[in-house]
This record gives C-alpha cells, sequence and structure tokens, in this order.
C-alpha cells in the first residue's frame, strides 16, 4: 500500500474529516442540539486505532506481511460493542 491506501495518505483523510468535523463547527453545533449525548473526542483515536488495525489484517490476508497482525486490546467502534452485547 504505497499509493492511495498509504498509511500516510489515510492518515491525511483522518486529519482533513478532523478538520472538517471540528473546525467547521458542526462538533459544537452538534454537542448544543444533543445535550444528552455522549461526546468523547477520543472518539477519532479510537477510529484511527480501528482503521490501523483493519489495514494491517488486510495487507497480511494479501500477503504484503508475512505474520498475522496480533492486538492485545482490539480497538472496537461503539456499534461493534453494542452487536458483542447482544
Amino acid at each position: 500500500r504505497t499509493t492511495v491506501w498509504s498509511n500516510e495518505n489515510i492518515e491525511k483523510i483522518l486529519k482533513k474529516y478532523e478538520q472538517d468535523v471540528y473546525n467547521s463547527g458542526a462538533f459544537e453545533r452538534e454537542k448544543q442540539r444533543w445535550p444528552d449525548g455522549q461526546y468523547d473526542d477520543t472518539r477519532l483515536e479510537n477510529l484511527r486505532g480501528y482503521i490501523q488495525q483493519r489495514t494491517d489484517y488486510i495487507d497480511y490476508k494479501y500477503g504484503l506481511v508475512e505474520s498475522e497482525p496480533f492486538y492485545q486490546t482490539p480497538f472496537l467502534l461503539q456499534e461493534d460493542e453494542e452487536e458483542t452485547t447482544q
């Protein structure tokens, strides 16, 4: 993954997304509109970790790396956590 799907390019996309959400005022408007919501600024970091784990696994499946990635604590998005508890 050295072009569009490189780690560096994915990070640029995530930074652009972060700027769009936080600098546009959308995040603040969302908090004002839904005051009872759970607004944890670490969610973007969780998304970064989740994407990194998924791309590591895809690299392994396509033979781009030799060993299967192993994670002590896999990142789960909130939706994934809800599915596992049902």
